[in-house]
């Protein structure tokens, strides 16, 4: 686990919920999707604290069935992109040369 006080602002951002549902790609497959004031917006991670204070976080509700998932509400995560890999370097194991 990356800690997110260490990944620096000017390369990481994040969706709410993940990208998938909040750039609204749902819809090109035909799954529902529901206009919310937070989606189709990518935030920098200083807005992470007055997002979640706003609007909460994601359900932590398991599915009882995985069967049908799409067709449900898919707000179950918070999506956070690094777009530099040195931020991670410290916590991936070096690969062999």
């Amino acid at each position: 686990m990356i800690p997110l006080a260490d990944l620096p602002s000017e390369t990481t951002s994040f969706t709410y919920p993940d990208s998938f549902t909040a750039m609204a790609l749902v819809s090109a497959f035909s799954l529902p999707y529901e206009p919310k004031p937070y989606r189709e917006e990518v935030f920098r991670i200083e807005q992470l604290h007055d997002l979640i204070g706003r609007y909460g976080l994601p359900s932590e509700e398991p599915d009882a069935t995985y069967h049908g998932y799409q067709n449900r509400p898919f707000e179950k995560y918070i999506e956070v992109q690094v777009w530099s890999d040195s931020p991670i370097h410290p916590f991936v194991a070096p690969t062999a040369p």
